[in-house]
């Protein structure tokens, strides 16, 4: 059924929230006639875009790579010295990498 462990967990997860989406539709909005009032119809709406995020901030979750930085960010506290330290620092180890030989990089 599932080609790699990755997948199999994100079916589970996907099940999980479509058994809790399922059951608060057909156990509590249904049954409560949600058609029939203003505060049910917001209720809906307000379940559906909590639902939406989920998937949305789940989705982004599982298709990015876990420690992904992006480029450019800056930490908040960041001064023109730190920066331009951490540019040389970035600059230098790439060159050194370069010179290792690739047994004594690990």
């Amino acid at each position: 059924m599932c080609r790699s462990a990755d997948r199999c967990f994100i079916i589970v997860v996907l099940t999980i929230i479509a058994f809790g989406y399922f059951s608060y539709i057909y156990l509590v909005v249904i049954p409560w006639g949600f058609y029939g009032s203003i505060f049910g119809w917001f209720n809906l709406l307000g379940m559906h875009l909590v639902i939406g995020l989920l998937l949305v901030s789940y989705f982004k979750t599982v298709a990015t790579e876990p420690g992904y930085v992006p480029k450019d960010w800056v930490p908040p506290n960041a001064t023109k010295e730190l920066l331009d330290e951490a540019k040389v620092f970035k600059e230098s180890a790439h060159k050194t990498r370069k010179l290792l030989p690739l047994n004594a990089v690990r």
